[in-house]
């Protein structure tokens, strides 16, 4: 299963041609198309913060807070705080949960995290990430596709290098990626492959990652995505 920058990744490499031989997948939340809330994230793409940081020397982000912390994360938490709208109730709360959200979008609603996740599991889960690959992302943001690195349109034109049985899973309340995303995916790879090979399944109530890792996610997500590969199994 592809999932987060995992399903990215997966799906750049599917149409550049890089994986091939997949005979089934299960993609969560991001595929081709990249539909971002306009705040913060496609606001802070068009200002082009990941180069901004990248120029003062910044090569690195880290979603996890500490007690110990150099001038570098002392700015990007400044920054949070003056930039980033957090709902009430997740301010107060983690200063890793405020410090992913920041980075990365609201990626998980919190009623469906337990109390051991969120206070624990969160920072074990998240750690350092390139600036590179945010400079990318913002770019993936601005085009609303997925590009190079250099913005070259090496992906799109090759829809049919995803034509096997795929089933996309979306939170409903996705503030990382909207659910228009993996729908307007869809919609483009049904057109080149036709539709028997594709299914989607809106999850109510779900944001980004908490379809993966929230506590009822066994029972509400899991079922749909063993049907899935079940099936594809005897195909």
């Amino acid at each position: 299963m592809a999932h987060c920058f995992g399903s990215t990744t997966f799906v750049m490499s599917l149409l550049g041609g890089y994986l091939t031989g997949v005979r089934s997948a299960v993609i969560s939340q991001i595929a081709a198309d990249v539909l971002v809330p306009f705040f913060p994230q496609r606001l802070l793409a068009y200002l082009r913060l990941p180069a901004l940081l990248d120029r003062l020397g910044i090569g690195f982000v880290n979603a996890r807070a500490t007690t110990e912390q150099g001038s570098a994360d002392r700015f990007i938490d400044a920054m949070i705080r003056l930039a980033v709208p957090f709902k009430r109730d997740a301010r107060s709360r983690n200063a890793t949960s405020n410090r992913i959200t920041a980075l990365y979008g609201q990626l998980y609603e919190l009623d469906q995290l337990n109390a051991l996740t969120f206070d624990s599991g969160l920072a074990e889960m998240f750690g350092e990430a390139n600036i590179d690959a945010f400079k990318q992302l913002a770019q993936l943001a601005r085009k609303t596709v997925l590009v190079q690195a250099n913005g070259e349109d090496a992906y799109m034109p090759h829809l049919e290098r995803m034509g096997f049985p795929i089933c996309f899973i979306h939170g409903a309340k996705n503030g990382c990626f909207k659910p228009a995303s993996t729908a307007r995916t869809m919609e483009k790879l049904i057109a080149r492959n036709g539709g028997r090979l594709y299914e989607r399944h809106l999850i109510p109530n779900y944001g980004h990652i908490d379809c993966i890792f929230g506590k009822n996610a066994a029972s509400d997500v899991y079922p749909k995505i063993h049907e899935h590969l079940e099936k594809s199994a005897t195909v």
